[in-house]
């Protein structure tokens, strides 16, 4: 989508008086009516200068503070009529400056004394040519002698070809925008749509006396020097892709801190407690989970009482019978004493 940024002059190029019935005096002082109706005016005013048909898609996003005007198309012959536009009737007209505006992901730079007599056209002759590849879009910033360059991704060369001279490329910082004119921030002098209502630019005080005294207070910093002077840091806006590496290095150090104080994942605290049982208490446990898991048929041994013993004892005392029979139970009882010393050899 094509975005188009045009700026309206604060002073009509013609002037027929003061009129209480024109809605743009009505919306300089701030009546809502009067903004409503200039604005619902600026479609009619806009297409009629651009030669914008009305099947033509335009979207209007007015803003007082800035005194701009942001104009959006998807189409970009229509883009291209309406950055052609030098005024705008409201009644009166207003001398405006009509520019196409960077995409967010464009990197900006800027070029130095260039002189004023380049037009648009040829600096973008001189600048946009196969000799500067990943350059996109050059404008002049303002009536100075600056002109912004706009690349192609992250990747900024550090010179740029001028025609045939090789100029160095600045890094460009964008400041908060600061009217020397009325004292206020949110705009420049060149688009102030209150001239007549001053500020003083020190202290802030309502139209003062051109003998003024006072103390100044900068509204950025807070500090004891105008408001965005020359020696003023706050006046720069930190670059997106500043703020974005600036993030993304205290994400990292923030990870690398947490994985440092944290243990790792892999290790096994190995802490030995006093045992309160004793090792027969440890093996009946034992026997017992074995014999709980599934398939287990083994027989738990159980403490035997002395009558029980007394009893076994008994049984295996010989008894008055025949030979065959003694010498069977004598070997039952062999086997079921390896049975048992098996088992118990099985579970140790």
């Amino acid at each position: 989508m094509e975005v188009d940024e045009s700026e309206v002059g604060d002073t009509p190029s013609d002037s027929s008086g003061e009129d209480t019935s024109d809605p743009t005096r009505r919306a300089e002082d701030g009546d809502a009516e009067g903004w409503i109706e200039v604005t619902a005016s600026l479609d009619e005013a806009i297409r009629h200068e651009a030669e914008v048909s009305s099947d033509e898609i335009v979207t209007i996003c007015p803003n007082p503070v800035q005194n701009i005007l942001v104009i959006s198309t998807p189409d970009e012959k229509t883009a291209t009529k309406i950055i052609k536009i030098k005024k705008l009737t409201i009644y009166e007209k207003y001398e405006t400056n009509a520019y196409v505006s960077a995409p967010e992901e464009m990197a900006k730079r800027i070029i130095r004394n260039i002189p004023l007599k380049y037009t648009q056209d040829q600096l973008m002759h001189a600048l946009v040519n196969a000799r500067n590849p990943s350059l996109a879009y050059a404008k002049r910033l303002g009536s100075t002698t600056t002109v912004i360059l706009l690349y192609e991704g992250n990747r900024v060369p550090m010179w740029a070809h001028f025609n045939s001279i090789m100029m160095r490329v600045s890094l460009y910082r964008t400041q908060i925008d600061f009217c020397k004119e009325c004292g206020r921030l949110g705009h420049r002098p060149d688009v102030c749509p209150r001239p007549d209502d001053k500020l003083c630019p020190a202290c802030g005080a309502k139209n003062p006396a051109e003998d003024h005294e006072c103390t100044p207070k900068c509204k950025l910093c807070g500090e004891a020097h105008p408001t965005a002077d020359r020696t003023c840091r706050a006046k720069f806006k930190t670059p997106y892709m500043v703020k974005q590496r600036r993030w993304t290095a205290r994400r990292n150090e923030e990870e690398l801190q947490r994985t440092q104080s944290s243990p790792p994942s892999n290790a096994v605290a190995a802490v030995s407690t006093p045992s309160t049982k004793t090792m027969e208490e440890e093996e009946v446990e034992m026997v017992e989970e074995v014999a709980q898991q599934p398939g287990a048929k083994r027989k738990i041994p159980v403490t035997k009482s002395k009558e029980q013993e007394g009893s076994e004892q008994e049984v295996k005392r010989p008894r008055p019978s025949t030979k065959k029979t003694d010498v069977l139970e004598d070997m039952i009882n062999k086997l079921s004493d390896k049975m048992e010393k098996m088992f118990e050899m099985l579970v140790v």
